[in-house]
């Protein structure tokens, strides 16, 4: 488990600054939150702000977890990524830097700063 820890230190530290960014926006954010626009730029879908929080969060703990308990290395039968540890090592961070990304555009979108 400590070593675990050792290799994902980064993506936790993404997470834990997704969780301090909704947090420090959550108050002054408006109730409904555009999570999805169409091709003319019409919203397709909003949401609360607290279950907006609440998504991002659980989109990012589930990569993490799919990423981290070897789901998607530990086939027995294909052993193309066995020698690729750094690759392995950075995947899980940028995905998740990708999602925080995602969620950042969204905070900002709602403030409509873009």
């Amino acid at each position: 488990m400590k070593d675990k820890l050792k290799q994902t230190w980064l993506s936790l530290f993404i997470i834990f600054l997704a969780i301090i960014t909704w947090l420090i926006a959550l108050p002054s954010l408006p109730n409904e939150i555009p999570m999805q626009y169409s091709s003319a730029g019409d919203v397709t879908w909003s949401t609360n702000k607290f279950i907006a929080f609440i998504f991002s969060i659980a989109v990012m703990l589930f990569c993490y977890f799919v990423m981290n308990n070897k789901l998607v290395f530990n086939n027995k039968n294909n052993d193309r990524f066995s020698g690729k540890k750094s690759f392995k090592r950075f995947l899980s961070p940028i995905v998740q830097l990708f999602i925080y990304i995602i969620f950042l555009i969204i905070i900002f979108n709602a403030f409509s700063i873009f």
